[in-house]
């Protein structure tokens, strides 16, 4: 449970992350379990990643237009380039941690942007949007149903949308928050098409079928 409404507004996800970063660098702890040690993230990131991957793979093309928000020191970029996927994004509040993506991945068609998903909207369409390990520290509902919204807007017609939250069991506090399932259906108008259970959470994935 939430501590205290106070701290709940006090919460500064801007500067979380540029702390996050002031103490580890580009390293797997920027956005890892800072509990764990290099080998345990990057052993649960080995996990997750084959977990999303089946999860995903039937539902997109190699040339598909991948948006990935919050993509941190690019795990699931390392993923689609080793699948040969053709046309990635990764946007990450800090700018830090873009410059040096940008200059690891010289792909053509692989880019990475500065970009804050709830006050900033989302440029051009995707026919898959993926939010792993994010959607928690968006304390603010507010800021939530913004950031829905904008992704809603920037998913092309039968476009999937990947995202992951907590389970039951886990505790929230003033820089974690759970919501439940409905919530997202509410907010993006569209049902969950398919769950799994995920390193602690659920992934859930969304498809916005063509208007008619």
């Amino acid at each position: 449970m939430i501590t205290t409404i106070k701290k709940l507004f006090d919460f500064n996800y801007k500067q979380f992350w540029a702390k996050r970063y002031k103490k580890y660098g580009f390293d797997v702890h920027y956005c890892g379990n800072k509990g764990f040690s290099k080998k345990e993230n990057l052993n649960q990131y080995y996990i997750d990643t084959h977990l999303f991957y089946n999860f995903v793979k039937q539902y997109i093309n190699k040339d598909s237009r991948i948006l990935d928000i919050g993509c941190g020191t690019g795990i699931y970029a390392e993923l689609f380039q080793r699948e040969r996927y053709t046309n990635y994004k990764g946007i990450d509040l800090c700018k830090e941690i873009i410059d040096t993506l940008n200059t690891n991945f010289n792909i053509i068609n692989y880019s990475f942007e500065q970009l804050d998903i709830c006050k900033e909207k989302i440029k051009g369409k995707h026919e898959l949007i993926i939010m792993i390990n994010v959607t928690q520290h968006i304390v603010d509902n507010k800021d939530f149903e913004f950031v829905m919204r904008n992704i809603k807007e920037a998913l092309s017609d039968n476009g999937i949308f990947i995202v992951t939250d907590m389970n039951k069991d886990n505790h929230e506090s003033y820089y974690v928050r759970r919501r439940l399932i409905s919530y997202y259906e509410r907010i993006l108008n569209l049902k969950v098409k398919k769950t799994i259970d995920f390193n602690q959470k659920k992934m859930f994935m969304f498809k916005k079928n063509k208007e008619k």
